[in-house]
């Protein structure tokens, strides 16, 4: 089964929070918030943060962050951004 490679990945505090502090790109509705911000590597990246506020379950919120994962490794971006 492949998996969602390392390199695809926001995994660092510093790098979630250089996305959260200056998004260039900024979508929302109801059910999600989408910041992006120009990629400081050569891939895209994706950082993906479900609120317990929102989704009460752990199993739940794992299985949403499993499928955006899934999602963005399908799908890849011709763009080098980070995207929370």
């Amino acid at each position: 089964m492949p998996t969602f490679p390392p390199t695809a990945k926001l995994s660092q505090p510093d790098q979630y929070r250089r996305v959260f502090d200056s998004p260039e790109y900024k979508v929302s509705s109801s059910a999600f918030l989408l910041l992006a911000t120009p990629g400081a590597t050569l891939s895209s990246r994706l950082g993906v943060v479900v609120a317990k506020k929102n989704i009460r379950r752990a199993v739940r919120r794992n299985l949403i962050k499993r499928l955006v994962r899934e999602q963005f490794r399908h799908h890849p971006l011709n763009e080098t951004i980070d995207l929370v």
